[in-house]
C-alpha cells in the first residue's frame, strides 16, 4: 500500500509540474465528451442532470450554447493544470483503503477512522469483547 501511495503521489507531482501530453489530453477529452453525450441519452442519467440543475439553480446544460461536451473539448492543457494545482494539493489528499472481504477478514476486521482518537466502527471495542 505504501509503494502504491508513493507511486500515485509521484504521478500527481509530475502532472502538476508538467502539462499533460497533447495526445493523451485529446484522447481524455474525447472520452469524457462521449460519456457526457451518452449519459444525456439515457433517461436515468438525463433525469439526474435535470435534478442537479434544479437543485443548484442552473440552466439545463443540454439547452445552453456550450454543452459540457463542447466545454470539455475546448479544455486546454494550461487550464487543466491550473485547476489541478488548485484542487489536487498534498494537504487535501485522503488515503482510503478498500480491501476484498478475504483480506479484511484476514486482518481481523481492522479499520481506520477519519477522526483522530476515534475508534473505527470495524475494530472491536471493550464492550463487544
Amino acid at each position: 500500500l505504501d509503494a502504491a501511495e508513493a507511486s500515485l503521489r509521484d504521478e500527481l507531482r509530475r502532472f502538476l509540474d508538467h502539462p499533460p501530453d497533447a495526445a493523451a489530453l485529446a484522447l481524455a477529452r474525447e472520452r469524457l465528451a462521449s460519456r457526457w453525450v451518452l449519459a444525456s441519452q439515457r433517461r436515468g442519467d438525463r433525469s439526474l442532470q435535470l435534478a442537479r440543475g434544479l437543485l443548484f439553480g442552473q440552466a439545463d446544460p443540454a439547452l445552453g450554447d456550450d454543452s459540457p461536451a463542447e466545454l470539455i473539448r475546448k479544455l486546454d492543457p494550461e487550464t487543466l493544470q491550473a485547476v489541478a494545482k488548485r484542487y489536487l494539493r498534498e494537504d487535501r489528499l485522503l488515503r482510503a483503503v478498500v480491501l476484498p472481504d478475504s483480506q479484511r477478514i484476514a486482518l481481523g476486521n481492522r479499520g481506520a477512522s477519519l477522526r483522530a482518537n476515534e475508534p473505527s466502527p470495524l475494530s472491536p471495542t471493550a464492550d463487544s469483547a
